[in-house]
């Protein structure tokens, strides 16, 4: 969806399956070339990282975040959303200081939450973590709301 808003070739997912935010920044290091023109870079990531720390995260966080600075791209970071069907205390941690970082972010859990803190699965495919195509079309509207200077 994002890539049909913003033109074939635009968009590029270094994301791998299973991967955590320590495994994203070598690989963004090696690659500085394919994204070097880039005016923003989405960071999403974290949601494979509840077993660390906080901290660890986002250490790891806030390095991919002078990469992808270092190459005079804008980053946009992405609030974590559900693991199972509750936020952990250390997502509502890494939100908090993503939320307050100053940093154009997208916020997921405006998405994927419900009031009381639970996840929709009404959103998620079967597997209960990834979205399904209501849960895509929706974070795609979220990302026009937040970031409406990309488009």
């Amino acid at each position: 969806m994002l890539e049909k808003a913003l033109g074939k070739g635009r968009v590029i997912n270094f994301g791998y399956g299973g991967d955590t935010a320590a495994g994203v920044v070598p690989r963004m290091v090696s690659a500085k070339k394919i994204y070097q023109d880039a005016p923003y870079v989405f960071l999403c990531l974290g949601a494979n990282d509840t077993s660390i720390a906080p901290e660890r995260y986002l250490a790891d966080l806030q390095e991919a975040i002078k990469i992808v600075e270092s190459i005079g791209a804008t980053p946009i970071l992405f609030t974590q959303c559900h693991i199972d069907t509750i936020m952990k205390e250390p997502m509502i941690i890494e939100n908090d200081w993503i939320r307050s970082s100053g940093y154009a972010y997208v916020d997921m859990y405006k998405v994927y939450a419900n009031k009381d803190g639970s996840c929709k699965s009404e959103l998620q495919n079967a597997d209960q973590c990834h979205p399904n195509v209501e849960g895509h079309e929706l974070l795609f509207q979220r990302i026009k709301i937040d970031c409406p200077f990309i488009f």
